[in-house]
């Protein structure tokens, strides 16, 4: 699913689960979306990840940096698994951590503001501090190498005339997801066959 904005997660993951009841979530983005409502919204943008916790999904969050004390209180009464992206820039080791607490079938929701803004600046809610290009790419490898992805969404990409590279970042990093699937899918043909 390409998107605008991140609420359509809610909505595609309603109909992933119906296919998939055990699937979980792993969510690449800078804000944590675990708001109980935004701007008088309990489907917004900012509440999304939280409405997914409520479906009963498993969910684990790589590259937060921006949050607010609800979604906090929120993620410690839960005990979700959050990787912070001040946690894991210059580190690899959180990689293997972060999909070993995924279940084996997975939806991935990426929101491009997971990049630093030094990478992808034509989103929405930029912030500061993020993941770099390899970083993102040595994460979803592994993740499609590791787990049965099932489905997965790109969302918050805010094209800005002149700025041909965010447009280009993300178009390639789909392109590339594509390809780790299909790998993955010639992979268990091969085992299964």
């Amino acid at each position: 699913m390409l998107g605008g904005e991140h609420s359509l997660t809610a909505g595609v993951l309603r109909a992933v689960r119906e296919a998939y009841p055990e699937v979980g979530v792993i969510q690449c983005d800078a804000h944590g979306d675990l708001r109980e409502s935004y701007e008088g919204s309990r489907w917004s943008h900012a509440s999304v990840m939280r409405r997914l916790v409520e479906m009963g999904c498993p969910t684990v969050g790589v590259g937060i940096r921006s949050l607010c004390s609800e979604e906090m209180a929120f993620i410690r009464e839960r005990k979700l698994q959050r990787w912070f992206a001040h946690q894991i820039v210059g580190r690899t080791d959180w990689i293997a951590a972060a999909i070993k607490s995924l279940p084996a079938t997975v939806y991935l929701t990426f929101d491009v503001d997971v990049f630093d803004g030094a990478v992808l600046p034509a989103t929405g809610t930029p912030e500061p501090g993020g993941l770099n290009w390899y970083e993102v790419q040595a994460f979803m490898q592994a993740l499609f190498a590791q787990r049965r992805v099932v489905g997965m969404d790109f969302v918050e990409l805010a094209p800005r005339p002149y700025d041909h590279a965010s447009n280009f970042t993300v178009a390639k990093l789909i392109y590339k997801a594509i390809g780790w699937f299909a790998q993955r899918q010639k992979d268990q043909w091969k085992v299964g066959g």
